[in-house]
């Protein structure tokens, strides 16, 4: 599971052909190595979200005449895309258990910062307090990731390993919070997720200067 309702391995080979099609129009064509690099930078956004943005990139009359990097996707996906809705928000605060001490909590930031803690276990109130909250703290923070360690060792370990698998935050601020999962986090990839759509022999990537 994503941790923003972003792809899956099912949505992969539909991106690739969005990918490839993009590329076809500024007549370039993507190393298989490329394609993960933009698969790594927008899995965690949703599908249809990521082909919209496409869409309005070779649509825009300045930023259109250049092949997209994956900076010029997010930009125009825009800073709350991928984020959840105040409901799927709210759910997922519970179940991330954001008032457990023990537990470590890879989350949005939007969502952590909207969550009453004053008023748990109060589910109601929390709950009322929390969607009043949500949207302004979206538009403050967009999508950006939160992390909040937890005492329980073991459980860290966890959700920092399975945050890197499934392109919550990277490996690397993974490592700087924790530096004992460099043996781990190379082994750690998405159960769901399949092979790239291999180019051309041959082929290489060609970007925009």
């Amino acid at each position: 599971m994503t941790g923003r309702g972003g792809m899956t391995g099912t949505d992969r080979p539909a991106f690739h052909a969005a990918l490839v099609a993009v590329a076809e129009l500024y007549g370039r064509t993507l190393s298989a190595v490329a394609q993960r690099m933009y698969w790594q930078a927008l899995r965690r956004y949703r599908l249809a979200d990521v082909e919209a943005a496409f869409g309005r990139h070779v649509e825009d009359p300045e930023r259109g005449r250049f092949m997209p990097l994956p900076a010029d996707v997010v930009a125009a996906l825009g800073p709350a895309a991928g984020a959840p809705g105040p409901e799927e928000a709210w759910s997922k605060a519970v179940a991330a258990r954001i008032w457990d001490e023990e537990a470590t909590v890879v989350i949005e930031r939007a969502i952590f910062e909207a969550f009453p803690l004053a008023l748990w276990p109060d589910r109601v109130a929390a709950r009322m307090a929390f969607l009043e909250v949500y949207p302004a703290k979206l538009r403050e923070y967009g999508a950006e990731m939160s992390v909040s360690l937890g005492w329980d060792r073991a459980d860290r370990e966890t959700a920092l390993a399975e945050a890197v698998a499934d392109g919550r935050i990277g490996s690397e601020r993974a490592l700087s919070l924790m530096p004992e999962l460099q043996d781990r986090l190379p082994a750690v990839r998405s159960p769901d997720e399949p092979e790239l759509i291999a180019p051309p022999p041959g082929a290489a990537m060609a970007l925009k200067p």
